[in-house]
């Protein structure tokens, strides 16, 4: 292996590196937004949030379910579950997401 190979190899590392970086700082202040959207609305859906938010379309709806995925694996925030006899493929947008209760 030669030096250009492993400055190549390197600079690829430290690029990637710093990408996860601002990407997880980008996922906190999201979450934070999320978190305080919740907050002033209360329970909503994910149509309701994005516009909340300001984040729509279909690959900014990504970055919130992501954001609320992470919130809910933390327990900040809960899922309620779409009434009986939604149909499958409207789930996703009937779904409602709240603060959870401070225990």
């Amino acid at each position: 292996m030669n030096i250009v190979q492993i400055a190549i190899g390197a600079a690829v590392g430290v690029g990637v590196a710093i990408a996860m970086q601002r990407q997880a700082r980008n996922d906190t202040d999201l979450g934070g937004q999320i978190t305080a959207a919740l907050e002033r609305g209360g329970a909503m859906t994910l149509p309701a949030l994005q516009t909340a938010l300001q984040m729509e379309g279909f690959l900014k709806r990504g970055k919130v379910v992501m954001a609320l995925n992470a919130l809910i694996s933390a327990g900040k925030v809960e899922l309620i579950e779409a009434p009986e006899g939604t149909p499958q493929l409207e789930k996703v947008n009937h779904h409602k997401y709240q603060l959870k209760a401070a225990a």
